[in-house]
Order: structure tokens, then C-alpha cells, then sequence
């Protein structure tokens, strides 16, 4: 297979080959190697996919559904945009079991968690674990350099919330950068 798709150099050559017999056990051959399951239903399949990734992306709080799933334990957990994420939603996958590290991914100063109850956000429900982790002396490594925006857009949140340490990247600061303006 990977001499007919790879290192074939006439692409008409191709549909001819795959009619092939020989090719075809081959093929059938390989995939039977792979072990995947034969039930056709869809929780045969869910549980082979969790119990062969060596990755998984879901959202915090959907992450309960893991408990139940016989896969092997996670080490590396990441959540992107944790300071828009509470503290208590923050839980759900940090108490995941075989979890050796955790890197949380976000900036205080963009959006943050969300409560819509007054009794809750002054009980602190409405805290990110960014604020705790800092009170507890967990170094931040903050980024200096952005690379979405133009400079003249850049500036206000720089000088606003970043006392101006934030640089643009050579790439959006460069005359070909081109500024798209809705009408």
C-alpha cells in the first residue's frame, strides 16, 4: 500500500491498482492486523477509541464521562482557556486518576468565569483557579509576544491590562500584513 499511494508517480496507475485481488488481501490482511472491533454499534467503537488514543480533547465538563470509560489513566492534562473556566468546573478533570501533570492555559485579563447568580459570585463560586493558584505561589510564565492582531489594534489592550509589555510579532508589525475591515 504504501508503495502504490506513496511512491506511485502515474496517478492513472492508481484505480486500476486498487482493483486488484492481490492488493485487496493485502489490505484486508493489514487491517485485520489493527484488531478493531467487529460489533458494527456505536459503544463497541467508542470503547475501542478511548482504550487505543493517546489523546483525548473535550470540554472540562463533559470530562465526567471518563470516570466511566476503561481506558488507560491520562498523565498530561491540559485545559485551554482556564481563567474563563470555574473553579469547581476546574475539578472534574483534575480529579481524573493517573494524573501526573496539569497546565492550564489562559489569561485572567480576557474572559473570565461567568456566574449569573449575585449569592454565588460573592460566596466565590465564580472564581477561575488562576486567582488560587497564584495566591498559592504557583509561577505564571505569561506570553510577550502576540501574533494576532495589527499594532494599531494591539496597542489599547497592551497599554490597558499589560503595561505595555506585550511586543508584536515581526510578521503583523510587516507592511504586507493586511488590515480586513468589515464593512
Amino acid at each position: 500500500m504504501e508503495d502504490l499511494f506513496l511512491h506511485s508517480n502515474d496517478d492513472k496507475l492508481l484505480p486500476q491498482n486498487l482493483c486488484d485481488p492481490a492488493l485487496l488481501k493485502a489490505l484486508r490482511d493489514s487491517l485485520s492486523e489493527l484488531k478493531l472491533p467487529r460489533a458494527r454499534n456505536d459503544k463497541s467503537l467508542a470503547r475501542f477509541c478511548f482504550q487505543a488514543a493517546s489523546l483525548l480533547f473535550c470540554t472540562a465538563c463533559s470530562s465526567y464521562k471518563l470516570y466511566k470509560v476503561k481506558m488507560k489513566p491520562l498523565s498530561v492534562l491540559v485545559i485551554d482557556e482556564a481563567a474563563q473556566l470555574k473553579e469547581c468546573e476546574s475539578a472534574i478533570p483534575l480529579q481524573l486518576p493517573g494524573l501526573a501533570h496539569s497546565i492550564l492555559i489562559g489569561d485572567e485579563w480576557q474572559l473570565q468565569a461567568t456566574v449569573q447568580s449575585n449569592v454565588s459570585n460573592e460566596a466565590g463560586f465564580g472564581r477561575s483557579l488562576f486567582p488560587r493558584l497564584t495566591t498559592l505561589v504557583h509561577s505564571k510564565h505569561p506570553l510577550d509576544i502576540q501574533y494576532r492582531m495589527h499594532p494599531l489594534i494591539s496597542c489599547l489592550p497592551n497599554a490597558c491590562f499589560y503595561n505595555n509589555k506585550i511586543l508584536d510579532a515581526a510578521d503583523v508589525k510587516h507592511t504586507s500584513y493586511e488590515r480586513h475591515y468589515l464593512p
